[in-house]
């Protein structure tokens, strides 16, 4: 994907510099451009993010929370389906059938090699499930996603945080702090 923006931007004839923005999964993408192109990205701006911190903190609170169950494994396997994955682990054969042939775990362990992002304008926007009736699970998923978006922001030297409450995955595509973002962006790249 990094590589086929890249090409697009070329071939469209689209100038740089770019400030990269997007959601989700779209997260690695960022990084990875910016690690591969990075006299091409002066600012960047993730909203809600997927990243690498967070399933290590997940998993770090559940094992906390199920530390004295004896079926804490499968506990733990299950949450991971419910709130990462949403369907079965896929084995060897998924990846390259995959309808949007894009290999997750490829992508993951490319991201994990981008450390730095240098003094780049940096601004993750976390939606926030605390209004919202959750489980105990759910609670340790949110509090693991929030903490990993601020983990991902220091990325940055210029990297900051910034949670909207009362939004979720899709509903924070449509606040008004997106465009507010990219603007700030846009703002200390301009005018430094």
């Amino acid at each position: 994907q990094v590589n086929d923006l890249h090409e697009l931007l070329r071939l469209t004839g689209i100038p740089g510099p770019y400030i990269l923005v997007g959601h989700s999964i779209a997260g690695f993408n960022l990084l990875l451009y910016t690690d591969q192109y990075p006299e091409e990205v002066v600012g960047l701006v993730c909203v809600d993010c997927r990243n690498l911190f967070f399933i290590d903190l997940f998993i770090e609170k559940l094992k906390e929370a199920y530390k004295d169950d004896p079926d804490a494994e499968a506990k733990i396997h299950q949450q991971m389906l419910a709130f990462y994955v949403d369907e079965e682990l896929p084995d060897e054969t998924f990846w390259p059938n995959y309808k949007e042939k894009v290999d997750y775990f490829q992508s993951a362990i490319q991201v994990r090699e981008v450390t730095s992002l240098g003094d780049r304008p940096f601004v993750v926007l976390v939606a926030d499930y605390t209004q919202t009736a959750l489980s105990d699970e759910g609670i340790y998923f949110n509090n693991s996603w929030n903490e990993a978006q601020a983990l991902l922001s220091q990325l940055s030297t210029q990297g900051r945080t910034k949670v909207l409450y009362c939004t979720t995955h899709l509903s924070i595509l449509y606040h008004a702090v997106v465009t507010e973002a990219i603007q700030e962006v846009y703002d200390k790249v301009t005018n430094p």
